[in-house]
């Protein structure tokens, strides 16, 4: 237990208020094995998971700038993407490994707090809210693809494409900096007001696709449409299920988190339930790895255009 003497000395010493009960765990030592224990669990799961999700995100932007035939609205926008995932897995992670193996070697806790707040949070931060509005720009161009299918290219041209993807990063962009720079609880709310929004045009999309596909399904068994038509229309329910799975696999890395967030609301033991946010956190990882995945499994060109990238 002496890995945690003089991290508990500074907590209770400190001249700075310590940033959040994430950091706190480390003060009270009678959960220390319960602490180490799901510590050095995400600090594993982390290291193994890093270069996988580097390498396969990585390989994902390279084939679709490469190869002519994945220069499609969707798979930029999947590309695009894969570049939040890439960012998560070379900066957001190696840096949480790095505070992580910091405080349980025995570092000071005011140190360790002090890097989560001013550098390991805000990459997080800028990771998830990319990731939202991409997912809720791909849910938009798949209503559009199948909504109006004949206006679509009138629609997401490149123009509309480079800015709706701009306006992600940027925006992701200036709210950390907001939240870094100024130290309000006013980017918790606007942050609760933005994911709401996505979560909810989300929604809306796959609704309305999913009505809009049932119909066009009865159509297609019950009259005479082109084959043109129809090999077009299956072509886009399968885009659709691609970015379904990928928000799919989104709330299951999430639901750790809600849960325990549930559990704090409920007004079980705080200080128990904070001793697993290291390993809810390193959960997102799993969607950073699980992205890639899906899209080698899901899209036959992707797939053939990675393993191109891997053999040059």
């Amino acid at each position: 237990m002496s890995v945690y003497q003089n991290t508990t000395l500074d907590a209770n010493n400190a001249t700075v208020p310590l940033p959040s009960e994430y950091c706190q765990r480390f003060q009270d030592e009678k959960y220390f094995m319960i602490s180490f224990s799901v510590t050095l669990a995400s600090i594993i799961l982390e290291v193994f998971c890093c270069p996988f999700v580097v390498l396969m995100n990585a390989l994902v932007i390279a084939a679709v700038k490469r190869t002519r035939r994945l220069h499609s609205a969707s798979n930029i926008l999947l590309a695009s993407l894969a570049g939040t995932d890439l960012l998560t897995g070379t900066t957001v992670y190696p840096a949480s490994i790095a505070g992580e193996i910091f405080v349980i070697a025995g570092g000071s806790v005011t140190t360790y707090c002090t890097f989560v707040k001013k550098i390991v949070s805000p990459l997080r931060f800028l990771s998830v809210l990319t990731s939202l509005f991409h997912l809720g720009v791909i849910s938009v161009d798949r209503y559009i693809a199948i909504r109006h299918s004949l206006q679509y290219y009138n629609i997401v041209t490149n123009c509309r494409l480079t800015l709706a993807i701009a306006f992600s990063w940027c925006l992701a962009g200036a709210f950390t900096s907001f939240k870094l720079l100024v130290d309000t609880s006013l980017p918790i709310f606007v942050l609760q007001g933005l994911a709401f929004t996505c979560v909810v045009i989300m929604v809306y999309c796959h609704v309305s696709v999913y009505l809009v596909t049932r119909r066009h399904e009865r159509q297609i068994r019950t009259e005479q449409i082109p084959t043109e038509d129809t090999e077009r229309f299956l072509k886009e329910k399968k885009g659709w299920k691609t970015t379904g799975i990928i928000i799919g696999f989104v709330v299951l890395s999430l639901l750790p988190g809600v849960f325990l967030n549930f559990g704090v609301m409920f007004t079980w033991d705080p200080r128990w339930l904070d001793r697993f946010r290291p390993l809810v956190l390193s959960f997102l990882i799993l969607n950073s790895l699980s992205n890639p995945v899906i899209y080698c499994l899901r899209i036959q060109d992707m797939r053939q255009a990675m393993i191109a990238v891997l053999k040059t």
